[in-house]
């Protein structure tokens, strides 16, 4: 039992296609799982790979991502050991006060970077992204009690709504005010994605009146938080902030107008970086193909489920399985809560015409697995 698995397995594998089977099993608290692939070796401990971990069968969407103009972001930071996020001031208005303190004492630093992908070297994490740069005061030993402020210009020239947002280790936020060039109306409208739903707020500032803070006030391994806000063309404000208390550290800030018809979770935005907007293509995981009945398959044999879907949440009222079939044959549908106890759905499911089948499992007629919350399916051919 464990809070993150986070386990990884080299192997060497030929142009082809491959079975692959992957199970999860949840004992309780909270429960997530994710399969990624990269090419390359990469053992655990290593860096992350250029392309970074990619979802096994994912195919991420072209981005469009704003632009960041000269200077690029002006990071302000405070040095480590600061008193002010001590106890009750580990938050951001502790860290707020060790950045202005710092800055005035003349032991905080103010430097320029292209992009934010900052790591404690020796403590943090590398994130999404590979060649992660040591924190602007960074020393020999594991820093730990201090925070990084950093400002910059977005530049937005196709309007529409974007995903921005931030990842990293502890807490933080990211501020947008503008347009610049007119009226501010910058305002976040949600949140799209986030590892810390009870955390994750979006809040506004008595200067504007609008909504235009993504926070995550929180501890945490991973402060990943995307948020949607709808930008016009023009140049903005963003002020963002990321602090730490002990052990690893690090901090990415990354954005891309929100992708058409895709769901953002899962997907690497990159990082919002010095220069003009442009299109970005993600890497694209190891993709998934659907596996069609072999003709001649003898009985028996376990039928791969190429696609499933479920139709409501508590309780769950319908399970589509779909499986490559062959004509002329009938196959079983099993079911278990524990893939070790197996009870019968369906018999004797007639194969469709086509090269798969499509069966509907209706489990409130199913007293067995009813209101279970994880039930395993098999599909046999007779």
């Amino acid at each position: 039992g464990t809070g993150n698995a986070d386990t990884r397995g080299m192997i060497s594998l030929q142009a082809g296609t491959y079975d692959i089977d992957y199970i999860h099993w949840e004992g309780g608290g909270g429960s997530g799982y994710e399969l990624t692939a990269a090419p390359g070796s990469w053992p655990h401990g290593a860096d992350t790979p250029p392309g970074g971990w990619q979802l096994v069968g994912s195919a991420p969407p072209t981005l469009i991502f704003p632009g960041i103009s000269e200077p690029g972001w002006t990071v302000q930071s405070s040095n480590a050991g600061r008193i002010e996020l001590a106890g009750d001031g580990f938050n951001i208005a502790g860290a707020e006060a060790a950045i202005d303190n710092a800055l005035t004492e003349g032991v905080g630093s103010t430097t320029l970077w292209d992009h934010l992908d900052f790591i404690d070297p020796e403590a943090g994490n590398q994130g999404s992204f590979a060649g992660s740069n040591p924190w602007p005061l960074d020393t020999p030993v594991d820093d730990n009690q201090y925070a990084m402020r950093a400002t910059g210009t977005l530049v937005v020239t196709e309007p529409g709504v974007y995903h921005l947002g931030f990842q990293g280790d502890d807490g933080g936020y990211m501020q947008i005010d503008g347009p610049l060039e007119g009226t501010n109306t910058a305002e976040w409208s949600s949140i799209v994605e986030t590892l810390i739903p009870s955390s994750a707020i979006v809040v506004g500032d008595s200067a504007s009146g609008l909504n235009n803070r993504l926070q995550a006030e929180v501890g945490t391994g991973n402060s990943r938080t995307v948020g949607a806000i709808d930008l016009v063309a023009g140049t903005y404000t963003v002020k963002t902030l990321v602090y730490e208390g002990g052990g690893g550290s690090w901090w990415e800030v990354l954005g891309a107008k929100a992708p058409e018809g895709s769901s953002p979770t899962g997907i690497v935005y990159p990082l919002l970086r010095k220069g003009a907007p442009g299109v970005f293509t993600p890497p694209r995981g190891i993709q998934l193909v659907a596996q069609e009945a072999v003709v001649g398959t003898p009985p028996g044999t376990f039928i791969a489920v190429n696609d499933f879907a479920v139709t409501g949440g508590a309780p769950v009222t319908s399970i589509s399985l779909t499986f490559g079939s062959e004509a002329g044959r009938t196959y079983k549908i099993l079911a278990s809560t524990n893939l070790v106890d197996w009870i019968e759905v369906a018999a004797a499911v007639p194969a469709s015409g086509g090269a798969t089948t499509n069966y509907v499992v209706d489990p409130t007629g199913i007293p067995a697995i009813d209101g279970e919350p994880k039930v395993f399916f098999r599909v046999v051919i007779n």
